[in-house]
């Protein structure tokens, strides 16, 4: 077997030659100078320069010029051999090949390399020399670069060997800058179909890292001459830039995590100075700030890609994935500084490749986002269509109410022609805004602009609400002998339903919502809470609405009788002339077309009439800092059902939902399946009465309006059968004869339509989870 021998002249600074087959493993054990001298050399010159220069132990990145002397031997049958450089960015190869023993010109060979003479072999340093079997050979190796990115390894491979090196090297290189160059194409029409920035980001991303690796492997060098290190350093500064934009818009970092979205601000600001910089500083600190600043941007984008991660936000993972691959890479790379052996010697192309994963994964993670939008848009445009017709339903019934309240008010005609203005101005206004959004979704793909949205489509299905249950309340007291029917309620969930309610007249106010419970205050009360919450909403409405910036606070305390709440705020306040008729129908504090606030002028009017029927009383008072408080005071008793805190994952169990409108049936069973339940649909009340003979049930949600059977006649089929389920009412018949009769016929609980996730949840969790 053919040998290429090599036998070192000195003792220092090993690991920079590697030879394909050894004979000595002090191979490893080459000889290094260091001159500032760049002069081309002969044989007798460099014999003479070898007693001027100076042995050292190491490269330094500082750049310089340093020497490698290698006598060797071949006994291989090969004539032609490449010495092969890589493992650094280097501005300057020369070798110098002399046959011992002779002194003629054609006993000496030399070639050049490098980036700016990287024409032999393109994408590499490489240079070609003709060594005989069995002759002996000295090689002289001289690097010169204003700086070095990494430790410069040599090794000498036979031109099939380094063939194959190459030809290998060169196919992963064009097909990982391929790659990015598709992608970056394809992200950019994306974002001119969509407008949405997270893809033009990215596709600025892919440019820079694209323009930055071409720089590397000298691409830029083979087309123009005197390319300025400067377009190297550039795109990898403009790759920290871009990229920080991207994933702070994919992320959402400024919504969800504002500190970190700062923090890659910042990284990507100081990127833009340190570019600045590199006219004002020598090279190999230039390059020392592209890999400072690189290893911030990917630590602080792999942290936040894990944060966004375990928020739930699914996308996220291979945005990690990608991030991780990248640093990944790094650790192995850096493994020699630590004193533990080398895996990669092409730090170059790995690094290369490791980046392609990146882009790769996260050209996945935006195909995942945008399948994500699609199915939340889907769900919003379905939720907003049903948000839709039930509105159509309750204004039409809201207007078969609104005669009933208008023969109710003839005694005072203007204030009769006001209300009817402002119902329709009440009903209108939010049936417009859910209306407005949902056409304006069928248009976007923007996640910011879908969730915004969102958020105008729940405050109009808010507000509906709210104006419906005031004028089916009025009507309510105006015709029959309403009566409390107390039931074992928490108090805390009510609360907290009445500020989730409340809340939508802050979302565009800077204004804080704060609720304070008495430590002495118990779990459970016994009340009536449809009138409780009658009562204390439109108080509680009323502080949001007028109130301009501060604070809403709503306390609770017990007393003797039962509890105090104290609804108190920073608006404007009560005059007294106001307070002498604020309880009275239809009257507001600004009226006409001009009027400042909206409503419908019941509210108040409301609580008045309530909160005599259940034996309390409210009194108003202004605080002498500004704003009103309101204290109301209700007689309840102090149950002894303590509330056992249940979360959605122990949620276990196994439901009936009779319901004969099909999507309500969808709606009710997607909200049942997030907190854990499974479930069955009986589409009348006959067949709920058979399924609950055939079959075990944790928890029956009954419809009470349906054909062939109703739900109240299903519920006394369900209790004669001796049947003890618990049965809760969900309906759109939210008036007091409904309520009452629910109870009659042995129901449990009452939930109103629209039905709410944690309205359900504390249902199951006071009749399942005990």
């Amino acid at each position: 077997m053919g040998i290429l021998c090599v036998s070192p002249a000195y003792a220092l600074l090993g690991g920079l030659l590697n030879a394909n087959v050894l004979e000595s493993a002090e191979l490893y054990q080459d000889t290094y100078f260091r001159s500032g001298d760049t002069t081309q050399y002969d044989s007798a010159s460099l014999k003479a320069l070898e007693k001027r220069l100076t042995p050292v132990d190491h490269i330094a990145m500082t750049g310089g010029s340093y020497w490698l002397k290698v006598p060797l031997k071949s006994d291989l049958g090969d004539s032609q051999w490449i010495v092969y450089v890589y493992g650094s960015y280097i501005e300057n190869i020369q070798a110098h090949l002399f046959t011992q023993g002779r002194a003629s010109t054609n006993s000496q060979q030399h070639a050049r390399s490098g980036h700016h003479y990287s024409d032999e072999y393109p994408l590499h340093y490489g240079m070609t020399f003709d060594i005989a079997e069995r002759q002996g050979y000295v090689l002289w190796v001289n690097l010169q670069s204003r700086y070095f990115s990494g430790v410069p390894r040599v090794e000498i491979k036979t031109e099939k060997e380094f063939g194959k090196i190459a030809f290998v090297d060169s196919l992963l290189i064009i097909g990982c800058l391929g790659a990015m160059i598709v992608l970056a194409s394809y992200n950019f029409m994306v974002f001119v179909w969509s407008s949405a920035r997270e893809y033009l980001y990215y596709s600025f991303y892919l440019i820079a890292t694209f323009s930055g690796w071409a720089a590397v492997f000298a691409i830029y060098a083979r087309l123009w001459d005197n390319v300025d290190v400067f377009w190297l350093m550039l795109p990898f500064q403009m790759n920290v830039i871009t990229s920080t934009f991207f994933y702070q818009k994919f992320l959402d970092l400024q919504e969800h995590n504002p500190r970190l979205s700062k923090c890659g601000y910042a990284i990507a600001a100081a990127s833009f100075v340190l570019l600045v910089l590199y006219f004002f500083v020598p090279y190999w600190v230039s390059y020392l700030f592209v890999a400072v600043s690189n290893s911030f941007w990917l630590s602080i984008g792999f942290y936040a890609g894990i944060v966004r991660w375990r928020a739930g936000y699914k996308p996220a993972k291979f945005f990690v994935l990608g991030f991780a691959v990248v640093l990944f890479c790094g650790a192995l790379i850096i493994l020699p500084y630590f004193g533990l052996p080398r895996i990669v010697y092409n730090e170059y192309l790995v690094t290369l490749i490791a980046q392609t994963l990146d882009v790769v994964f996260l050209a996945w993670a935006l195909v995942n986002r945008i399948n994500q939008l699609r199915k939340e848009k889907t769900d919003a445009l379905k939720a907003a269509r049903d948000s839709e017709q039930y509105a159509n339903e309750i204004l039409n019934q809201a207007n078969e109410t609104l005669l009933d309240s208008l023969r109710q008010a003839e005694e005072n005609k203007e204030r009769k022609d006001e209300f009817i203005m402002a119902v329709s101005h009440e009903l209108r206004t939010p049936l417009n805004a859910i209306s407005g959004s949902l056409e304006q979704m069928k248009y976007t793909e923007d996640s910011a602009t879908v969730t915004e949205l969102m958020k105008y489509i729940q405050f109009g299905s808010d507000r509906l609400q709210t104006q419906v249950e005031n004028i089916v309340t009025m009507a309510e007291t105006d015709h029959y002998d309403v009566e409390p029917y107390n039931k074992d309620v928490r108090l805390k969930t009510l609360i907290e339903q009445m500020q989730q309610e409340s809340s939508s007249y802050l979302f565009q106010k800077t204004v804080e919502f704060e609720v304070r419970l008495s430590d002495l205050l118990g779990d459970y009360y016994s009340f009536d809470s449809h009138l409780v919450r009658r009562v204390l909403a439109p108080i509680v409405d009323n502080a949001c609405k007028y109130t301009e910036e501060g604070k809403v606070l709503v306390e609770a305390e017990p007393y003797e009788q039962g509890v105090k709440f104290t609804i108190s705020d920073t608006g404007p306040g009560v005059s007294e002339d106001v307070q002498k008729t604020i309880f009275e129908s239809f009257v507001q504090a600004s009226k006409g077309y001009q009027r400042t606030h909206e409503g419908l002028g019941l509210g108040l009017s409301i609580s008045q009439r309530l909160i005599h029927l259940l034996d309390g009383k409210i009194e108003i008072l202004n605080l002498p800092t500004g704003g009103a408080c309101f204290v109301v005071e209700i007689p309840m008793k102090l149950s002894d059902i303590t509330y056992k805190e249940v979360s959605e994952k122990e949620i276990k169990g196994h439901a009936l939902i009779v319901e004969d409108n099909q999507v309500n049936a969808k709606v009710l069973t997607a909200v049942i399946k997030r907190l854990g339940l499974s479930s069955d649909l009986a589409e009348n009340g006959e067949v709920a009465v058979q399924a609950v003979k055939d079959g075990i049930y944790d928890v029956i949600f009954m419809d009470l309006q349906m054909p062939v059977m109703d739900g109240f006649l299903a519920t006394e089929k369900i209790r004669k059968n001796g049947n003890r389920c618990p049965i809760i009412a969900v309906t759109a018949n939210s008036d007091y004869q409904a309520r009452i009769k629910c109870w009659d016929v042995g129901m449990n609980d009452f939930v109103a339509k629209p039905v709410k996730k944690d309205v359900i949840l504390d249902a199951v969790n006071k009749w399942v989870c005990v």
